[in-house]
């Protein structure tokens, strides 16, 4: 297992975070996380991720049976680190959506 659940959430995502930006060039445009000074407005808390007691929680406690993982998303922009290309290089993507039928025509079923 990668993380082990002894590990509290908020080191998991402080490590998380560290990876993404970590690096040996600092500029004035990158971004700095402060965990300290983080708000509920710059934070989306998505599935069973909670605030308790000062702290970034992405499940619920093990007593509740219908727990399940949670999300956090923050809600500016980051710019990733890519030391080979341009300082204003960023990641980006573009969704997509695929339909597919899980119902298979049976043999002879046809629209003639």
């Amino acid at each position: 297992m990668l993380f082990s659940d002894e590990i509290p959430s908020v080191i998991r995502l402080y490590s998380l975070l560290s990876l993404c930006f970590s690096g040996d060039v600092v500029d004035s445009q990158s971004t700095q996380f402060d965990l300290g000074t983080l708000t509920l407005y710059s934070l989306k808390l998505l599935g069973d991720a909670h605030l308790s007691n000062g702290s970034l929680r992405l499940t619920r406690d093990l007593s509740v049976p219908n727990s399940g993982p949670g999300r956090i998303l923050y809600s500016k922009s980051v710019r990733f680190r890519q030391p080979e290309t341009p300082p204003a290089s960023f990641l980006t993507f573009a969704p997509s959506r695929s339909l597919i039928s899980t119902h298979l025509p049976l043999v002879g079923d046809s629209l003639f």
